[in-house]
């Protein structure tokens, strides 16, 4: 099953994270970021309380084994920030897309790598696909995904 989340209201000056102006300076530049490479994993326990919190918020019926497939965002977006925790302030989220091959249970302590997958400068915008693979308990497969981001200059 493929999912695709695609946000067509995102303006060029959002922020991300809130980030200082001296951090901006050590920040992620796009002329560092390498395709193929992996920029680190993150491991996330998805607590009946997390899960809860998202589906009060999203207005979805409580799980009692899979978590919802929009709960994927949730993952996806903090192995990002977490991977990634220092990037120039700007930046914007702009798709996502995932291949789903098992719904993460509730409970489950989750690993997602994050690895850029590509970077071009088009019309006056610098896009990056973040690549993301996320494995389970006893390394079992969930999903891959694409982050695309506008990367703030």
């Amino acid at each position: 099953m493929t999912i695709e989340f695609f946000f067509p209201d995102a303006h060029p000056h959002g922020t991300q994270g809130g980030h200082a102006n001296d951090e901006a300076a050590s920040a992620l530049e796009f002329t560092a970021l390498r395709p193929g490479r992996c920029y680190g994993t993150h491991e996330l326990a998805l607590t009946p309380e997390l899960v809860e919190a998202w589906c009060k918020l999203y207005g979805a019926p409580l799980p009692t084994r899979d978590v919802p497939a929009g709960f994927l965002s949730v993952i996806s977006i903090r192995a990002f920030m977490a991977t990634m925790p220092v990037r120039p302030p700007g930046g914007i989220h702009a798709a996502q897309r995932f291949t789903i091959h098992a719904l993460p249970r509730v409970g489950e302590r989750v690993l997602t790598s994050v690895h850029c997958g590509a970077k071009e400068a088009r019309n006056g915008r610098l896009w990056v696909d973040l690549e993301m693979k996320c494995r389970g308990a006893a390394d079992r497969t969930l999903f891959e995904g694409v982050h695309k981001a506008l990367w703030a200059r």
